[in-house]
């Protein structure tokens, strides 16, 4: 590759041939006082002569020194640091010995480590009470030889056996792994025995210890119910215990072909059971059908038509309009009230029932239909008589619930039937039209006590208004009570006549 080809390449137009230099073009001189630019580190001679004056588009990446944290200047003097001995303040604090013997035991261990800035009293060897709070106890219970003799004998265990088993209690702290391992008496003694053993000795000495004396009632208070938790975290029940690990051991030693068994009986159990509660749904939402309205199908206060979804959301509603403009809903079209044409039995049926029959099954018999019967798009589905009872309106449904409870009428009717559905609609229409007339009347009294009133504030006359009011309540009330006593004489003297008689 020739200058030419690399001019070519940089788009470097080609300098004037010089005649002295044999056709190439002497650098520019330099001036005086202009220094040489540094050529980048990373960057080849070649490579830097060929870019020339032309200055790269991007930055070159200059290779930097990593900076290291400087030190951290010191202004007051160095810390002094010295190996010290010291001794441990829990080793032999938990053996029920005498002091003499505890400090003897910690003496016996001497351990070193660095301190700094240690005072000037400070004695080589000493305890060290930095880390003494975390040596915590389950302080164990101890006893006397006077009650030992009076509450602890027991024939399965020696006294012996027992100082044996506080003595490791002390020791270990109640560790009772390590106090089986470590039991040195025959027989041999489990866990569990020993366990039973120490906490039978704790719940005898909580009940038996007698309690401080000159106490105050509250104080007393507080200290039985503190032995009675104290005897309640006592208990241990060795049986169900020795019960319980026997049912793990069992349960870890089962085989691959018992689990596979359990597993194969949990889920056919789960499978039954869910088929359980849902025969169990079917049956409670058709005994709701069978019940009322309430199990067809209305949910969130929407009355739902017999046959249930859009469809049968319209023609319940058509059902509701039907009822409002007086209809009952069960005149159909050709048939005079919905009931079976005259002498027919049934689809099929050659024999003619009887009038006796009919009025036993409560069965009515109408004419055949003259016209031809409706398309089977638009005729409803088969249904509970129940589901056609008229909706109350939401204002005042919750009244004319109060006032049916009142009279002791339910509308989940024992015998639906048409005369049965036809009267509870009615009574319920002639109720909600009451409970809107009480409505209307109350707000046209409240307006007329309002524009009395009003009157009376602008004639002054309102005192005068109110003394007859009351004298006019007064005058009421006393015909009420002579109009009531009248009757109550005319019903005793009618009762004395028919007694006489």
């Amino acid at each position: 590759m020739t200058s030419r080809d690399v001019r070519d390449i940089m788009s470097i137009s080609e300098p004037a041939a010089s005649p002295g230099l044999g056709g190439l073009q002497a650098p520019p001189p330099r001036r005086a006082g202009q220094q040489r630019e540094k050529r980048p580190d990373g960057i080849t001679r070649e490579l830097y002569a060929l870019m020339g004056d032309n200055a790269p588009s991007l930055a070159l990446a200059q290779s930097t020194k990593p900076k290291f944290k400087e030190r951290i200047k010191r202004t007051g003097p160095a810390i002094h640091w010295q190996l010290s001995a010291f001794t441990n303040p829990s080793r032999g604090a938990g053996k029920p010995e005498s002091d003499d013997k505890a400090e003897e035991a910690r003496k016996k261990l001497k351990l070193r480590h660095w301190v700094r800035d240690l005072p000037a009293n400070h004695v080589d060897g000493s305890p060290d009470t930095k880390f003494a709070k975390f040596n915590t106890s389950s302080q164990p219970y101890s006893y006397t030889e006077d009650e030992y003799n009076k509450w602890l004998s027991d024939e399965a265990w020696p006294k012996e056996d027992t100082d044996h088993l506080f003595e490791l209690a002390h020791q270990y702290d109640l560790r009772f792994i390590v106090m089986a391992d470590r039991w040195e008496r025959t027989p041999e003694r489990g866990v569990d025995a020993l366990k039973a053993r120490y906490y039978s000795v704790c719940r005898v000495l909580v009940n038996n210890r007698p309690r401080p004396e000159n106490l105050a009632p509250e104080e007393k208070e507080k200290a039985d119910k503190l032995r009675q938790e104290t005897l309640a975290s006592f208990h241990f029940d060795i049986n169900r215990e020795t019960e319980r690990k026997a049912y793990l051991k069992s349960l870890l030693s089962r085989t691959p072909e018992q689990i596979a068994d359990e597993d194969f009986l949990y889920v056919e159990s789960r499978r039954l059971e869910q088929s359980y509660n849902k025969i169990a749904a079917e049956r409670a939402e058709l005994l709701k059908i069978l019940g009322g309205r309430e199990g067809i199908g209305a949910q969130g206060g929407m009355q739902v038509g017999v046959g249930g979804g859009v469809k049968g959301v319209a023609l319940g509603q058509k059902d509701a309009e039907r009822k409002r403009k007086g209809q009952t809903g069960w005149e159909i079209e050709g048939l005079n009230g919905g009931g079976l044409p005259e002498g027919w039995a049934g689809e099929g049926s050659k024999r003619k029932a009887t009038a006796q029959q009919d009025a036993a099954n409560c069965i009515e018999r109408h004419p055949a239909p003259s016209v031809s019967a409706p398309k089977a798009n638009i005729w409803p589905s088969v249904g509970v008589r129940s589901s056609r009872i008229a909706p109350v309106k939401p204002g005042v449904a919750s009244k004319v619930a109060a006032a049916l409870t009142e009279l002791g009428i339910t509308t989940h009717l024992v015998m639906p039937t048409k005369a049965n559905i036809e009267k509870i609609d009615t009574l319920q229409a002639s109720l909600a039209q009451m409970v809107e007339l009480k409505k209307a009347v109350d707000r046209i009294q409240s307006e007329i006590r309002m524009v009395k009133k009003k009157k009376d504030q602008l004639l002054g006359t309102e005192e005068e208004t109110e003394v007859k009011k009351e004298d006019e309540d007064a005058r009421t009330d006393r015909e009420a009570s002579i109009r009531t006593k009248r009757s109550a004489s005319a019903s005793s003297t009618s009762t004395n006549k028919r007694a006489r008689h």
